[in-house]
């Protein structure tokens, strides 16, 4: 799996990181806690990951990139 592939965008964070491969957004995921983690966006955002992580498809590697702005905006992150 070639998570070290980037996002479509850099996503930026309101802690001043900046997600910019699948990686960094797969280890965000895995750092949140337990309450987060089964939080049905993350848990989106964690299959469409894996998806475009396996397949490396252009389009894969936006969905996941979209699913992730929502759930961190929906969280207040960014």
């Amino acid at each position: 799996m070639p998570w070290s592939l980037n996002i479509t965008e850099p996503i930026s964070l309101k802690n001043k990181s900046v997600l910019r491969s699948l990686k960094d957004a797969a280890d965000l995921l895995l750092g949140l806690g337990e309450a987060c983690q089964r939080s049905p966006w993350y848990q989106h955002a964690a299959r469409l990951l894996m998806e475009a992580a396996a397949s490396g498809k252009p389009g894969d590697i936006e969905e996941a990139t979209v699913q992730m702005r929502r759930a961190l905006t929906r969280e207040g992150m960014m």
